[in-house]
């Protein structure tokens, strides 16, 4: 490996946690769904959807794929908000 190389891999990007949050709850007010609806959408309980989006933990892919089935939206905008520079955030989402 050359130090070209090891300098990329070594640089890593923090996730944008906060946007991840904002994307689900500008999404969740966006289709006026309460944690109850959201719940009974994913078969998450309010305390784990309240959680996420409070940031009192991340949640694993598949708590993530749940959200995206039941918010109607593709996985990948979900994960593309991590990528997103700090203070940034998602625009909302806009079905094609």
């Amino acid at each position: 490996m050359g130090l070209r190389d090891r300098n990329q891999t070594e640089r890593r990007i923090e996730p944008n946690l906060d946007a991840l949050r904002v994307a689900l709850t500008q999404e969740q007010a966006r289709q006026h769904l309460t944690l109850e609806e959201l719940s009974a959408r994913t078969g998450l309980s309010r305390t784990s959807i309240w959680n996420l989006t409070n940031g009192e933990f991340v949640g694993k892919l598949l708590t993530w794929y749940a959200l995206a089935q039941a918010l109607d939206v593709p996985l990948c905008y979900f994960a593309q908000a991590l990528e997103l520079p700090a203070g940034e955030y998602m625009p909302p989402y806009r079905r094609p």
